[in-house]
């Protein structure tokens, strides 16, 4: 009977223990915070390139008074307090919360000055009293008042992959939270959940991805005297423009526009004066070697663009045999 006693003994204190764990949470709440605020706010990255970040400080929400009368109810009397951010994994001053791939978000807390938030002093804000604990509940007075001016909502978006992040639209996506806590700690409710809803957009940029040099066939002189001027001389060369693109919309239609240093008509000028070339799109059209533009729509950020380049006969002389030369110029825009 005592072996029994004792295994009961055991196993009830243990149920205790887990218990007061739980109940030891340093969370404090605020009477005027909401529960949660969706901040309406587009958000434009300046750069594209892995963490680079954007937030909303110049519209931040607020999410509590602010008011030395507020009153505050904390779990136990505690010599510190704090108002901090966190992402969507309570991490304190984290930004993992997945928005889309190479994007990521978190909240913080800022007191309306630009540049100045949680995440500047490591994810809280918080003050210490050295002649005695603040009392579990009370209002937010006394030295408490530095903390009264930190009661407005920021989300931050990072850039954790510059070759996946891209243009995103997002409805009420929640981002992290905000906690008032005696020890630097998110391990009870939050004061306030922070949503958002917007734009997220991130700068553009396209590479060609494919060889920059076209080889043209050999073609004879005589047949461009033959072809007579402004007719084509062969069937050229058909080589599609490989283009990558980084950032923007992953199915943005892009435009190509096509330019030279001499032209005759929308013909390119070669360095011989007698041959040209003209650009063909996927349809056998002819695009202007005079900022003429094809335009091409992405695939998950990337478009081959089919060009023929066909030899023209210039003047409808007999060239001077050889070999010649061009530069043609394309230029992408992508919105």
């Amino acid at each position: 009977m005592k072996l029994i006693k004792y295994g009961l003994f055991v196993f009830f204190a243990a149920f205790l223990w887990g218990k007061t764990d739980k109940a030891m949470a340093s969370s404090c709440s605020l009477t005027s915070a909401v529960s949660n605020v969706t901040i309406n706010h587009p958000f434009n990255f300046k750069a594209n390139s892995n963490g680079a970040n954007v937030t909303n400080e110049d519209a931040p929400v607020t999410f509590w008074s602010g008011s030395s009368d507020e009153t505050y109810v904390c779990p136990a009397a505690s010599q510190s307090m704090y108002i901090c951010g966190t992402d969507d994994q309570y991490n304190i001053g984290g930004h993992s919360t997945f928005i889309s791939p190479g994007i990521t978000a978190g909240a913080a807390v800022t007191n309306g000055s630009p540049s100045v938030n949680t995440l500047t002093y490591g994810g809280c804000w918080g003050v210490s009293i050295s002649g005695g604990p603040y009392p579990a509940s009370g209002q937010m007075k006394d030295s408490l008042t530095t903390l009264n001016g930190w009661n407005k909502a920021l989300a931050f978006f990072f850039i954790s992959d510059s070759t996946q992040a891209r243009n995103i639209t997002i409805t009420n996506k929640l981002v992290g939270r905000i906690f008032l806590t005696t020890d630097w700690a998110a391990d009870g409710s939050p004061l306030t959940t922070v949503y958002v809803s917007g734009t997220i957009t991130v700068p553009a940029s396209c590479k060609l991805a494919s060889n920059s040099v076209v080889i043209l066939p050999d073609t004879y002189s005589g047949d461009y005297g033959k072809a007579g001027t402004g007719a084509k001389v062969g069937t050229g060369t058909t080589q599609p423009m490989s283009i990558q693109c980084l950032g923007g919309s992953e199915s943005a239609t892009i435009d190509l526009h096509v330019t030279t240093s001499k032209v005759s008509g929308d013909d390119i000028v070669t360095s011989n004066p007698d041959v040209g070339v003209r650009v063909l799109d996927g349809s056998g059209n002819t695009v202007s070697a005079n900022n003429g533009d094809v335009s091409a729509t992405l695939s998950d950020g990337a478009v081959d663009v089919p060009f023929t380049y066909v030899p023209v006969a210039i003047t409808g002389k007999n060239p001077t045999p050889g070999d010649y030369s061009a530069i043609e110029t394309i230029t992408v825009t992508i919105p």
